[in-house]
């Protein structure tokens, strides 16, 4: 008797294993049908966890953004697939995220807040390399010149682009695989480059590179920018807004006046509205008149 009952706990303790273990299999499948939502959610805290290098005060935790990242997840617009339901949460939780840290940022921050996000999506994608990366932050940097073809110069015989500007061209023709050979095809229709790097928007998406340069290469933005560094660095800050225009839209350039109304909705007895004040700044007038609204 003791040996059948024993026999028989054991067939259920393994038909539950079973169970337990095909749930297991069900929940793991579901998580990774999800997984581009967390990826999405990881590349926004991680740039917003570096903006405290920029300047100290740019502290949010981790706890405020799980929140955050939560109420989206529950408020957000629902869907018949999972496709589609990802579509809509990465929308959200992007434009959502970026609102409520942007409010709190200093107005000459807020262009490059929404060009880290914008750079970290695409190197996720890799649609940005890190060494390409690297070159416009940092440029050239130190790098064997041995075999740089030979500054290009004008008809008086000044050279047309200082050492520096043509060693950065080099080193994109190097590193990047999207510009390689940049230096032979620069040298080889000096006056249709020199009339681009010239032009008074360069920047500008319809001012078409030379010989159809973007579409021979199949370019992207960031490799237009690349070269407005080397040619034209003064219109670098211009490319970065077209750049965030074309690749996430308008409204994360555009950055409306907060109201109080969306402040206060933000808010609750763990997330307090901290006002910091300038010269000549009081919400006094904006606090009060809510309050009677509410």
């Amino acid at each position: 008797q003791t040996l059948d009952s024993s026999k028989k706990t054991s067939a259920e303790v393994n038909a539950r294993v079973t169970i337990a273990e095909s749930t297991n299999a069900e929940i793991e499948i579901s998580c990774r049908r999800y997984v581009p939502v967390a990826t999405r959610g990881s590349i926004l805290y991680f740039v917003i966890a570096d903006l405290a290098n920029i300047d100290p005060m740019y502290q949010f935790s981790l706890a405020y953004f799980t929140r955050l990242f939560n109420s989206v997840i529950e408020s957000s617009e629902k869907a018949d697939t999972v496709l589609a339901r990802n579509g809509i949460l990465i929308s959200d939780i992007t434009q959502t995220v970026f609102l409520n840290v942007a409010r709190g940022l200093f107005e000459k921050h807020k262009l490059l807040f929404s060009f880290l996000i914008t750079v970290q999506i695409q190197r996720n994608m890799n649609q940005i390399s890190t060494q390409e990366w690297g070159l416009l932050l940092r440029g050239a940097g130190t790098m064997n010149t041995a075999e740089r073809p030979k500054n290009p110069v004008d008809a008086s015989g000044q050279e047309i682009w200082s050492e520096k500007q043509w060693t950065l061209v080099y080193a994109c023709s190097e590193i990047s695989p999207s510009l390689k050979g940049l230096c032979d095809v620069v040298v080889d229709d000096l006056n249709a480059w020199a009339d681009w790097t010239d032009s008074y928007e360069p920047h500008v998406i319809s001012e078409r590179l030379p010989l159809e340069f973007e579409d021979v290469r199949e370019l992207q933005y960031f490799h237009r920018m690349l070269l407005l560094k080397c040619f034209r660095p003064e219109k670098l800050i211009f490319a970065i807004a077209e750049f965030v225009q074309l690749s996430m839209g308008t409204s994360f350039i555009v950055f409306p006046a907060s109201t109080m109304a969306e402040i206060y909705a933000d808010t609750s007895h763990f997330t307090p509205a901290i006002f910091v004040l300038s010269t000549g700044a009081d919400p006094t007038a904006m606090l009060y008149k809510f309050a009677e609204e509410k």
